[in-house]
């Protein structure tokens, strides 16, 4: 928590970047788990930081549904994938519901945009519509799409269809 930024987010300085969606995603989570929420626990306000950051910078991108600040973040479908995570924990947890129809509008996006960068094989690469996949970036589409699921915004079975058909003949 006190190494947050005054903005809500987390950023780190190394080899590859900043990553503040990535960062901040996996940051909030870990608050989450622990037991605190945007309203409540210790940490809450630290939460609901973050958590209006990750939606800031969802709004960057409004038209295209990516949640990554594209200027920082060349390589943005890992931070997409977990945010999409921590704003779905998130939506299940948020008591004010403009707060939450905010986010339901952002997971919405996202997961469209997810779809729309599914290749051809089923899975994600590093930046949208690149049309190939690795098995991290795909990890974290899968992860985020199931965290939208379970707080009840609706994932297009089709995506998931896909994924499994790369799945089935990956492993022969």
């Amino acid at each position: 928590a006190q190494t947050q930024g005054r903005d809500g987010s987390w950023r780190t300085a190394g080899w590859g970047g900043g990553y503040p969606t990535a960062m901040t995603s996996l940051a909030a989570l870990a608050l989450m788990a622990g037991g605190n929420t945007p309203v409540e626990g210790e940490y809450s306000r630290n939460v609901r930081l973050a958590i209006d950051q990750l939606v800031e910078t969802a709004n960057l991108n409004r038209s295209t549904g990516v949640i990554a600040n594209l200027s920082e973040e060349q390589s943005c479908m890992h931070g997409h994938g977990f945010a999409m995570l921590a704003l779905g924990e998130a939506y299940g947890m948020e008591q004010d519901k403009s707060r939450q129809n905010t986010i339901r509008l952002v997971l919405e996006r996202a997961i469209k945009l997810t779809g729309t960068s599914q290749s051809a094989a089923g899975g994600w690469l590093y930046t949208p519509n690149s049309n190939s996949d690795e098995g991290s970036v795909t990890v974290t589409q899968i992860q985020g799409l199931r965290s939208c699921r379970n707080a009840g915004i609706k994932v297009p079975k089709s995506i998931i269809d896909r994924v499994g058909s790369a799945a089935r003949a990956a492993t022969g």
